[in-house]
């Protein structure tokens, strides 16, 4: 802040200290200062009325402030602030910050203060990409009791009401989210937060596509270094508990135990120097997960090591038999994954069914910005593979795929595309063998060659635009009681928000 200038008038009586025009100038603020000073009750309150450009807030960012907040007198004399706020970001220096709200932004709101010193807060809005305050109140009385009431909706976790009682010591909170995604779809997420003398006890119930879930854990923050102890908690049908606790290096140490639903196993953490060290090993003996999913395991065997830094360590192997999702069934598979300071390789390879055989093996070689990805396998003894290992880039916003071609003992198809922020795909397809798609789809039974052109587009959440021209010979389509007879088509459509054609 650079040629700050103070310019006004105080008023003293009754040892009280009060000033509404005091101006305040500098390269970055425009404003009026008002304080209320009680000298006698060491009690001093102040506001401004103007704009602070381009404040910076450690750890947060850098932010621009407008206020416009006045005196008013008290319903039993003195004064109190009655006032506007706004506030827009300039800069995001959080990272988790910026991805949450996926960008900057904007906020307002009235505020005041009564001659007793109770803070409120009304009418408070907010929006941002990915983040939209709808509504919001509250206040915090001289007696530390606070009450905070919000409704937002968040575009990856869907409506959120928050409500919060009790005190700054002793909080109560409410937060409600009905369709929260936080990789795994989940529901109806009612999540408590109490404190209490130990520290805070976190109670959270919902739903998932593997039933439901629900944990119990108390963060313990009143003595010694901070440590987690999870009580009981359910996912998926299996239950976990255990305690961990932060190192003095800043990591934390501990074990989570797991078991049910034919899953047992553990998770341990250490500190790997400063940083975090998980390690993971796990069994599956006849496992059936609950829920709509419908999940079966005969036998797994699952072990990783990982070290989280920047450029993390993860050394992973897992083995699976005898499962089965819906209308996928895994014989046997074997994933393994050794990456290390940006760089490493992946394996995978796999049969089983899904209405028709498959088999696949892929390996890939890691690199900081570069996947390269080597393809084979056979889907209803169609043999499938790359002509080159595909070469995925990654890129601001997300990944781009460069031209590669997929062959089959009858035709091809080329692709290309970006995958992000913006998902575009180009394919070209020649003599395509359309029976390679019942791998995807079980109970498909397609069969046909097909010639012709793909080009799809979605920026972000909007809706989709597509174009297509095809050309496809003796297509037919067989059941368990008949298969149809073969038939030539063509056809061209169009995809948008507008409309959708199709011409055959």
């Amino acid at each position: 802040m650079n040629n700050l200038r103070v310019k006004g008038d105080f008023a003293y009586a009754g040892g009280k200290l009060i000033s509404d025009n005091l101006k305040i100038d500098s390269d970055r603020i425009d404003a009026t200062a008002i304080i209320l000073a009680d000298l006698e009750n060491a009690v001093y309150r102040g506001a401004l009325k103007g704009r602070v450009n381009d404040y910076k807030i450690d750890g947060v960012g850098i932010v621009n402030l407008n206020t416009d907040v006045e005196l008013i007198p008290g319903p039993k004399g003195g004064f109190g602030l009655s006032g506007r706020f706004g506030v827009r970001t300039a800069r995001w220096d959080n990272a988790s910050v910026r991805d949450f709200l996926g960008g900057n932004a904007v906020a307002s709101g009235r505020i005041g203060m009564t001659p007793e010193g109770k803070f409120t807060l009304a009418g408070l809005k907010g929006a941002a990409p990915n983040f939209t305050i709808q509504s919001g109140s509250g206040s915090y009385d001289t007696n530390g009791a606070i009450a905070f009431d919000a409704a937002a909706t968040s575009r990856q976790y869907g409506p959120l009401a928050l409500t919060v009682r009790g005190t700054m010591e002793r909080p109560q909170a409410v937060l409600r989210a009905a369709r929260p995604n936080v990789g795994v779809q989940l529901s109806d997420v009612v999540a408590k937060l109490n404190g209490e003398a130990a520290g805070y006890r976190l109670e959270a119930t919902g739903g998932s596509p593997y039933g439901p879930f629900f944990a119990n854990v108390l963060i313990r923050t009143a003595q010694g270094p901070l440590t987690i102890d999870v009580t009981r908690a359910r996912f998926a049908g299996v239950d976990m508990n255990g305690r961990i606790q932060q190192s003095a290096a800043g990591p934390f140490t501990g074990q989570l135990a797991m078991n049910g639903s034919g899953i047992t196993g553990a998770i341990r953490l250490a500190a790997v120097g400063k940083a975090q060290g998980v390690n993971v090993n796990a069994t599956a003996s006849n496992a059936k997960l609950p829920g709509d999913a419908e999940i079966l395991i005969g036998r797994a065997i699952v072990t990783a090591s990982m070290v989280l830094t920047d450029q993390p360590r993860i050394i992973a192997d897992a083995q699976i038999a005898n499962a089965a999702y819906g209308d996928y069934i895994v014989r046997q598979a074997r994933a393994k994954l050794d990456y290390q300071g940006g760089r490493g390789k992946a394996q995978l390879i796999a049969d089983g069914s899904s209405g028709v055989p498959f088999s696949i093996a892929a390996n890939a070689a890691l690199r900081p910005d570069l996947y390269a990805v080597a393809l084979q396998g056979k889907a209803a003894n169609i043999a499938f593979r790359l002509a080159q290992p595909a070469i995925i880039r990654t890129e601001p916003g997300g990944y781009r795929l460069e031209p590669a071609t997929l062959v089959l003992p009858q035709g091809k198809v080329d692709l290309a595309g970006r995958f992000g922020d913006t998902t575009a795909l180009q394919a070209r397809f020649k003599d395509f063998d359309l029976a390679i798609a019942n791998m995807a789809s079980p109970g498909l039974g397609i069969g046909g060659r097909m010639t012709g052109t793909l080009d799809y587009v979605q920026q972000g959440s909007a809706f989709p635009t597509a174009t297509t021209r095809l050309a496809i010979a003796d297509f037919r389509r067989s059941s368990l009681s008949a298969v149809s007879d073969p038939v030539s088509m063509s056809m061209e459509g169009k995809l948008s928000s507008q409309a959708v054609t199709c011409a055959a």
